[in-house]
């Protein structure tokens, strides 16, 4: 929805009434007017610039068909916290609040039911599944107090048990402007993927959503709960799981602690960075204060850090890796860390080792990509001195 910047002036010829004015927007051809919450006036004059009214406390002009509005006052976007490194989705006026009184526990799979851009705060309430919210095109939207604990199948599909995550309304329509989440927890042992964004079969508005998470935490993510479940027996976890296309992913103040999945199989994995985004467009991933380590006294874990992740720029501050012990990798020889472009990528096929290269000794080591061109920064080994960059205490939860 397009904004309508409103003024308003006192009626000179009567301080009682308020003028409000505008700029009229190319195409519309009637307008609306909303007084306190109420419908006031109509008017079909294509090139109406003002309305004269008995003074309110907020006034609402609205394009017919919804295409564009007005509020006044300008309501004003969530500020970022100053702890935080990157900006959060800038929400335009008018924009709805939802709480958990419009998105129960119970319910797993909800749309946004207007173009507006939307603040979701959860209140830190524990939800007993997966939440996937579904977007319009051009919406900013940011979702903080988020908890999903996953601990028991319930009943639900592995859809309905990844823990939480954005989906467009429609495959083949742009997606959402900025996406951002924060203090999300997520956890539980029947989680099938932590934080999720898009759809496989994505393919509308190319390079135009921006993904942005901080001071989240996805931990214990195994699937299988001490043996393998029939009902995925052959699958593994992603902390993070991005399918469609996007231009920026900012990951600021995050930890992810995965475990061990089905015997064999990939273990629990860190970001995964699908190839249908890497196919569609070229996009770059911001890791700032970011730890990936095993679910603390799990006895196997992990093995893929960064995969998937054709075409992207990766950058890296402070970020920290961590196994006790790891499914079929070790450190020296990390086959299943970082795939950054289509040339390091051939790591999958045995290939060049992605540019990885060590120096310090164990338990301190260093990991630089000198020949990922498109790779800048390092993966220290272990954690870093203050301990995971978020616990569940850093969140309240």
């Amino acid at each position: 929805m397009t904004d309508i910047p409103l003024t308003v002036t006192v009626d000179p010829k009567n301080p009682g009434n308020d003028i409000i004015t505008w700029t009229p927007i190319p195409g519309v051809e009637a307008y609306r007017l909303k007084v306190d919450g109420r419908w006031a006036s109509n008017s079909f004059q294509a090139d109406k610039t003002s309305w004269r009214v008995k003074r309110g406390q907020e006034y609402v002009v609205r394009a017919f068909g919804g295409i564009a509005e007005g509020v006044y006052p300008a309501a004003a976007p969530p500020p970022p916290p100053s702890s935080l490194p990157f900006a959060e989705a800038q929400l335009r006026a008018g924009f709805k609040t939802l709480t958990t009184a419009d998105i129960p526990v119970g319910v797993s799979r909800y749309t946004l039911p207007t173009n507006d851009d939307y603040l979701i705060d959860l209140g830190g309430v524990k939800r007993d599944r997966g939440l996937k919210v579904f977007t319009k095109p051009g919406q900013r939207v940011h979702t903080k107090n988020v908890w999903c604990a996953i601990d028991a199948v319930n009943g639900i599909g592995a859809y309905d048990r990844s823990g939480f995550g954005y989906r467009p309304a429609s495959l083949t329509a742009a997606p959402a402007d900025h996406l951002s989440l924060t203090g999300h927890l997520v956890s539980g042992a029947y989680m099938a993927d932590g934080i999720t964004f898009g759809d496989s079969g994505q393919t509308g508005g190319v390079g135009a959503t921006k993904v942005t998470l901080q001071n989240c935490r996805v931990e214990n993510a195994s699937m299988s709960n001490g043996g393998t479940p029939a009902y995925e027996p052959n699958e593994h976890c992603d902390a993070f799981q991005m399918q469609g296309p996007l231009t920026t992913i900012e990951f600021g103040n995050c930890t992810f602690a995965m475990q061990w999945t089905a015997a064999g199989k990939h273990a629990g994995k860190g970001f995964m960075l699908n190839g249908y985004s890497a196919n569609n467009s070229t996009y770059t991933v911001d890791c700032k204060r970011v730890n990936f380590r095993d679910f603390p006294g799990s006895t196997n874990c992990g093995d893929v850090w960064i995969k998937d992740s054709n075409n992207t720029t990766l950058l890296l501050e402070d970020v920290y890796y961590l196994y006790t012990k790891v499914s079929y990798d070790t450190w020296p020889a990390q086959q299943g860390t970082v795939f950054s472009d289509l040339f390091l990528n051939t790591a999958q096929q045995g290939g060049p080792n992605q540019g990885w290269v060590n120096s310090g000794g164990s338990p301190n080591r260093v990991a630089s990509f000198p020949v990922a061109t498109k790779v800048s920064g390092v993966v220290r080994e272990g954690l870093p001195a203050e301990g995971d960059y978020v616990t569940r205490a850093s969140l309240g939860f």
